[in-house]
């Protein structure tokens, strides 16, 4: 199912108008799914949204960095003639040795012990 998008209203207000009301400022956004662009001399230098809205933005964040890690280990794979099988052979392999380096001795002795 897809989030219905909400619409967000981005406002700007002076730094003094946002240290003299903070808690009214802090329940504008948290309801009314308001954003602030704060000025300082006329420059913006901070904004306030929601949790919400911070952790959509970091999620965005987060997922562009991914997109560019995984376009540049494409590039590299290609660069040294890699296929995605070989790739995902090593990579069942490796994790077959940190399982086993990990776990294994615990496995063993816990068997010893049930036997």
């Amino acid at each position: 199912m897809l989030e219905r998008e909400r619409r967000t209203l981005t406002k700007t207000i002076p730094a003094t108008e946002a240290r003299i009301h903070f808690g009214e400022i802090i329940k504008r956004v948290y309801r009314g799914r308001e954003q602030l662009i704060v000025e300082k001399d006329g420059l913006p230098v901070v904004v306030i949204l929601s949790h919400t809205d911070y952790e959509e933005y970091r999620r965005l964040l987060a997922l562009q960095q991914f997109e560019r890690l995984n376009k540049g280990v494409n590039r590299e794979m290609r660069a040294k003639g890699i296929t995605e099988e070989q790739a995902l052979a090593d990579l069942e392999k490796t994790q077959r040795k940190v399982f086993q380096e990990k776990y294994g001795p615990a496995l063993r002795s816990h068997r010893r012990k049930a036997s």
